[in-house]
């Protein structure tokens, strides 16, 4: 995992000459049935592989948009049907890698974007989903690579937002956060795209603990959009930032009933579980369950969401650490390094969890949990001096990164402080 060289700035350099591309609007609903039988009836009534690839594009969006797992395999059927047609449809074969890529097989995606690639090399996405899977495989420097050629083929919200994600990656917020505003600029004349793009601002000020102007930031997307899903998700992560649980409750709740997510259920239960209701945090943890078997069915990989969850609530630890170590396995990438540390520590393998921590900081990445972590994981190995510098670094960071976290980390920050006065 070695940290992306100066090629960043030419990144950057790239986004501020081109300007905004601006993309056509796009409709944040979900496809009702009778467009999508619709869609289905005119494909196979006329068949084309264009049909069939307009058809998978559907299904695929209404897989995102519904969070609905099976919508994948309806996709990957109807690309199929389009390759069956035309063995050399691009658009079919990167319609298949954003099947896999949904699916978090990642692996599975570059061998169609290599296929579309043979065919075509100068196709954006292309090199959009090679990026995304390098990104999730912990090679920061090839992902750079990548979404480079991305933005030089097409400078547009999704190559903008690309390399903001991997600034972010790689510790640099404010080329991070001029990125977001470049996706932020080129996604003008479609609300679902803009929404996104200002969700994911605030997501950035949120990281830095400026809760009040990402709140501000969010409530002008709302004014335009008050039943975006990102937007209000996003407003109940930093209404929690702003201890109004209240709030947060009921901004993930509005957001829940239009995109249940098991991200979204973890985060209300703990919320609920902080206020004492224990039945309705239950009901929520209920629902991660539910939506990891519909996972398992539908061939989504949610090894690490599923390790990260069961460690954060103590369940089946064993079950956790084996999860997060066949992850890290296959993919070494920051986050299956953190959260394979935490399991570790939750196994009581303070020693690896040490070593895994080391790996999930090593780029600096602005993420609190990780300084977190690192802390508590040194006060358990008997480092008091470098476990409350981590544990500082984490608040000061984000003083209010996680409700229930955040109270671990002042308890255990003041534990400490009376160790290091009696020693």
């Amino acid at each position: 995992m070695q940290k992306p060289s100066s090629r960043l700035s030419r990144l950057v350099m790239t986004a501020w000459l081109v300007g905004p591309v601006f993309l056509p609007a796009q409709s944040v609903n979900r496809l009702s049935d009778d467009k999508i039988l619709a869609a289905t009836k005119l494909a196979k009534d006329h068949p084309s592989d264009v049909k069939w690839v307009k058809l998978g594009d559907a299904m695929l969006k209404q897989a995102r948009d519904a969070a609905d797992p099976s919508f994948f395999s309806r996709a990957e059927k109807a690309y199929q049907a389009a390759l069956d047609l035309n063995p050399k449809s691009v658009d079919a074969l990167l319609g298949m890698a954003w099947v896999q890529n949904g699916r978090r097989e990642f692996e599975h995606s570059i061998q169609w974007v290599e296929q579309a690639l043979a065919l075509n090399d100068k196709q954006a996405d292309a090199y959009g989903l090679l990026g995304d899977a390098s990104v999730e495989t912990g090679d920061y420097e090839k992902a750079l690579e990548h979404y480079q050629k991305m933005l030089d083929l097409r400078p547009d919200m999704t190559s903008y937002s690309r390399g903001a994600r991997i600034m972010f990656l790689t510790g640099n917020f404010k080329k991070s956060a001029f990125l977001y505003g470049k996706a932020l600029g080129a996604s003008a004349g479609s609300i679902g795209a803009e929404s996104w793009c200002t969700a994911r601002l605030a997501q950035l000020q949120f990281a830095q603990g400026a809760y009040v102007p990402a709140a501000q930031l969010l409530a002008q997307g709302l004014e335009k959009a008050p039943a975006n899903p990102d937007l209000l998700e996003t407003m109940g992560k930093v209404k929690g930032g702003l201890k109004d649980y209240d709030s947060a409750i009921s901004y993930y709740k509005k957001a829940q009933g239009l995109r249940p997510t098991a991200e979204l259920a973890s985060a209300l239960g703990d919320l609920y579980l902080m206020k004492g209701q224990t039945e309705a945090a239950n009901r929520q943890f209920e629902m991660v369950e539910s939506m990891h078997r519909a996972n398992v069915i539908n061939g989504v990989r949610d090894n690490l969401e599923r390790a990260r969850f069961l460690a954060e609530h103590d369940r089946d630890l064993t079950g956790a650490l084996k999860l997060a170590e066949d992850e890290f396995k296959a993919r070494p990438s920051i986050y299956a390094a953190d959260t394979l540390a935490w399991c570790f520590l939750k196994n009581g393998k303070i020693e690896e969890a040490k070593n895994f921590v080391l790996k999930a900081v090593s780029q600096k990445t602005p993420e609190a949990s990780f300084y977190y972590h690192q802390g508590v994981i040194l006060a358990k190995a008997g480092d008091v001096g470098l476990a409350r510098k981590s544990l500082y670094q984490a608040l000061s960071l984000n003083p209010n990164f996680d409700p229930r976290n955040t109270l671990d980390a002042l308890k255990l920050v003041q534990e400490l402080g009376k160790v290091a006065v009696t020693e």
